[in-house]
């Protein structure tokens, strides 16, 4: 069963560069409610779309998720969440053309990543990644 899960986080910052700025001291903190995936298989493919510091990733993993990616364009939220838990795997990577094979995964997670795109072409080469990878 593949998915698509949005988490509802919201995303103050437009532009790459004030991500890059804000990095070491942003805090996301809206909260996540996972139990819509409660009867998922926890060894499914997830990756998680504009992870930050890998926040939803180690969420995910806590919840026995044990196959979870996260990518984010940001270098410096993804150097910060491997500094604070390296054993996550956290990549930098455009969301809308991850190093991702096809249909490789079971669910694909946002928190806030289409509120970051101010177009909607780029919203739209977003979801088109998302199908692509979905299984």
């Amino acid at each position: 069963m593949a998915g698509f899960f949005g988490l509802g986080a919201r995303c103050d910052f437009v532009f790459h560069d004030a991500w890059q700025a804000v990095a070491e001291s942003v805090v996301f903190n809206s909260p996540l409610n996972l139990s819509p995936l409660e009867k998922l298989d926890r060894g499914i493919r997830v990756i998680d779309l504009g992870c930050g510091y890998g926040r939803n990733v180690l969420a995910l993993q806590a919840e026995g998720f044990t196959n979870v990616v996260g990518y984010d364009k940001s270098e410096a939220l993804v150097r910060r969440g491997l500094a604070e838990h390296p054993e996550l795997s956290l990549h930098v990577a455009d969301a809308c053309a991850v190093p991702e094979a096809s249909l490789s995964a079971g669910l694909v997670v946002l928190a806030g990543l289409l509120t970051c795109m101010p177009d909607r072409a780029t919203q739209a080469s977003l979801v088109r990644e998302i199908r692509r990878v979905l299984v």
